[in-house]
């Protein structure tokens, strides 16, 4: 997943980003065809290298977060706010 354009950028390993949910996959729910798209989606910064802040590297990988625990993977990673009312997933399948 690219995140560019981003003239004075500094994508730290772990910081969250929104960006536009037509840039992202999920192959586990686009396999089905069962989606829905929003118009943004959260994601994670999962690159940590000085690439993340060179502005002609065009590349920072990301991993998408999502309400979908169902869906979750061995390599999956859940996330649990204090109050446990709204659990996410980090997906790096």
């Amino acid at each position: 997943m690219l995140l560019c354009g981003w003239k004075h950028r500094k994508f730290e390993f772990g910081s969250v980003w929104k960006i536009d949910d037509r840039d992202v996959t999920i192959p586990q729910v686009d396999k089905l065809g069962k989606r829905k798209e929003h118009e943004e989606r959260w994601v994670v910064v999962i690159s940590n290298n000085r690439e993340n802040y060179h502005q002609l590297c065009p590349i920072v990988t990301v991993a998408p977060l999502s309400h979908r625990t169902d869906l979750k993977k061995p390599f999956d990673l859940g996330l649990h706010p204090k109050n446990e009312m709204w659990p996410s997933l980090v997906y790096y399948s």
